[in-house]
């Protein structure tokens, strides 16, 4: 038998026996859009900040902000809109970034914290400008529910994520991807911290980040396959990857579908490489 049709059984078995069990057995499942011009999540019932109305000094460092009704962001450099990010292609959107040498300069921040009021089951990002070196984690209490860093996604997105989808900077950053990631939480499994991390000087570009406490399936209407590709499930830092085709080929093949394959990062293991610029 050779290695596709090995695949392809151990898919077909995996397939059933997720069906059986009714869910997966990583605590997370991270999906993106068929739609790469897709800068906002489709989930509904959730809280999205687009960070505009916290750059009251424009571009900058800022400290101890209050999202409102969802928790609060320890800190974080508002960049102005470019081809890297802004969902818009207007205003500002936050970024992740050592110095230094990083995006900021000296002001720049590598690490961002998201303490949320409530458990949340759901968070879903913008993610612009991908480059390996971009990590999230999601904590419930001091516990680590999983990490990943988006290199293990880059591989995923077809060629038509890449370049910025926006009006204004339409085509630009033509090397690098952007794509609207959904993070979903299995059943029983929550958190009440988000951490954003980018241990070089390239930057971590984000905008749009959507939170919802309920777990996908648990409000009225929603059936099915959670919306977006699957292309992973975490579990701690260890990463069950799919190697995605086209999207209309994933959505009419693969969508739920999950290969195992384990991988561990330590969190600054890339720091001493060499950084891709933002």
């Amino acid at each position: 038998m050779n290695q596709l049709k090995k695949q392809i059984l151990l898919v077909t078995s995996l397939m059933s026996a997720l069906a059986a069990s009714g869910q997966s057995s990583a605590p997370l499942t991270i999906t993106y859009f068929e739609n790469p011009t897709m800068v906002n999540s489709s989930v509904k019932d959730t809280s999205v900040t687009d960070f505009s109305a916290w750059a009251k000094n424009g571009a900058g460092a800022y400290k101890d902000l209050t999202w409102s009704g969802v928790g609060t962001i320890d800190e974080v450099y508002l960049q102005n809109a470019n081809l890297y990010g802004g969902a818009t292609g207007t205003g500002y959107y936050p970024v992740q970034s050592a110095a230094p040498g990083g995006v900021g300069g000296p002001n720049a921040i590598d690490e961002t914290t998201v303490t949320l009021n409530k458990p949340s089951s759901y968070f879903g990002l913008w993610w612009s400008a991908g480059d390996p070196y971009n990590t999230l984690s999601f904590y419930s209490g001091n516990k680590l529910i999983a990490s990943f860093d988006t290199k293990t996604i880059l591989d995923n997105l077809p060629k038509s994520y890449f370049g910025n989808p926006t009006t204004k900077f339409n085509g630009q950053d033509s090397w690098e991807p952007f794509a609207f990631l959904n993070v979903y939480a299995q059943p029983g499994v929550t958190w009440d911290k988000i951490v954003f991390d980018n241990p070089g000087s390239s930057g971590f570009e984000s905008d749009n980040w959507t939170v919802r406490s309920q777990a996908w399936g648990t409000l009225a209407g929603e059936t099915g396959a959670a919306p977006g590709v699957h292309v992973a499930t975490v579990s701690g830092t260890k990463i069950s990857l799919l190697a995605a085709p086209e999207p209309a080929n994933v959505v009419a093949i693969f969508t739920g579908i999950i290969l195992v394959v384990a991988i561990a990062r330590k969190k600054g293991s890339v720091a001493s490489q060499v950084a891709i610029p933002a």
